[in-house]
């Protein structure tokens, strides 16, 4: 790797292999997530003219449907939390200890997060946005992860923070869904995996509705299919794929695009249909992923792995730099129709959002990476007050 992206690269545990192809992966959901949401807010503020030229293009509905990306980084959390417990249980790896493994998901994933909400509250006030009274508690359900339970809608901090509450709940049970993987005989252990996944898609086809009253249409209840499918696929990759050398590599290549082809087609919604045409374009996009020629070397090309590895800070702070920064730029290239004036938003924005997401990263997320990071702060804490007595 270049010597500029190894300082925004992710830092990977030593006792940990690292996976290219699962920061690949990051790159394309956090992408699709991006796009989906430029156009989103790019369509808001067109005039009703445009607005309607560009929902009778193709290309819109083609980028309409990325909120897809969404649900990969589901699949990618099932994946990477399931891995450590299936090798516990199927390759004799060391049993992962719970108290450990809960204290690094809560220093990992909770200080950026932090950062991130209290700045963008301190944004809203100055810009207007809201009032304090108003916002605190929003905030308060923000931080605690239970802002859709509570009130129901998005987050008036930072609205697409509702799919990281639901990461949160995946995160408690996930040892519990490890579980799977003592049992000892494959064809039992794949049933059980395949019961618990299709439950969850029982759940949102029949229940949705009823969760609706509760506020938990945007719950683990009507997402654990996708990080079930993850934990599924971390066997897969670990009985299957990791030491199996393919013959045929440009099958993955074929099956990568009938997999790209069923996740635009089935999107994720309530229908049962649509959920397992979603759920096997998933599949197959990880498969090629890692047994693919072309499209395994295009995801673990380093720029791509880069960003992928990013994916964290650029999802925190997306929506927000979209929000603000496109009702500047939207009056260049305003009369030249639906996809070029969209194309040009691509190319002003994007490039914008990495950079400030790679600074917000370098500085605010990638130090917590490192698993020992508040025992360097604990050293470096103690010798600031040795300085100071020394003075």
């Amino acid at each position: 790797m270049p010597p500029f992206l190894d300082r925004f690269s992710r830092i990977h545990s030593k006792n940990r292999e690292y996976i290219p192809e699962i920061d690949g992966l990051r790159f394309f959901a956090i992408l699709a997530v991006v796009l989906y949401h430029l156009q989103t807010h790019w369509l808001r503020i067109q005039p009703e003219g445009m607005q309607q030229l560009a929902m009778e293009h193709p290309l819109f509905h083609l980028v309409d449907r990325l909120g897809l990306g969404v649900y990969v980084f589901f699949t990618i959390s099932g994946f990477i939390l399931a891995l450590p417990f299936a090798q516990h249980h199927l390759q004799g790896a060391p049993k992962p200890i719970l108290k450990r493994y809960y204290s690094r998901r809560l220093t990992r994933i909770e200080p950026p997060y932090l950062i991130a909400m209290l700045l963008l509250f301190f944004v809203g006030l100055g810009t207007h946005r809201f009032s304090f009274t108003e916002a605190l508690p929003h905030l308060a359900a923000s931080l605690g992860y239970v802002h859709h339970f509570v009130y129901g809608e998005w987050s008036s901090i930072n609205p697409v923070a509702w799919s990281l509450e639901v990461e949160v709940q995946f995160y408690l049970l996930a040892p519990f869904f490890g579980l799977l993987f003592a049992i000892r005989q494959p064809p039992l252990r794949w049933a059980a995996l395949l019961i618990s996944l299709f439950l969850f898609v029982i759940i949102t086809w029949q229940g949705y509705q009823t969760l609706d009253e509760y506020h938990l249409e945007k719950s683990l209840l009507t997402a654990g299919q996708y990080f079930l499918l993850g934990v599924l696929l971390a066997e897969v990759y670990l009985t299957r794929w990791k030491d199996q050398v393919t013959q045929f590599p440009w099958v993955g290549d074929i099956l990568t695009l009938l997999g790209m082809f069923l996740l635009w087609f089935g999107k994720h919604n309530l229908h049962l249909t649509n959920q397992i045409l979603f759920l096997a374009g998933t599949f197959l996009l990880f498969y090629g992923a890692f047994r693919g020629r072309w499209v395994r070397a295009f995801f673990r090309q380093p720029w791509l792995t880069t960003i992928g590895g990013m994916c964290y800070s650029i999802y925190l702070w997306h929506y927000a730099f979209i929000v603000g920064v496109l009702p500047i730029t939207t009056s260049i290239g305003q009369n030249v129709g639906y996809p070029l004036s969209f194309l040009i938003q691509i190319l002003i924005t994007l490039p914008l959002l990495l950079t400030l997401s790679a600074l917000y990263f370098r500085w605010f997320e990638r130090p917590f990476m490192n698993p020992n990071w508040l025992g360097h702060l604990q050293k470096w804490r103690k010798r600031i007050g040795t300085n100071k007595k020394s003075l």
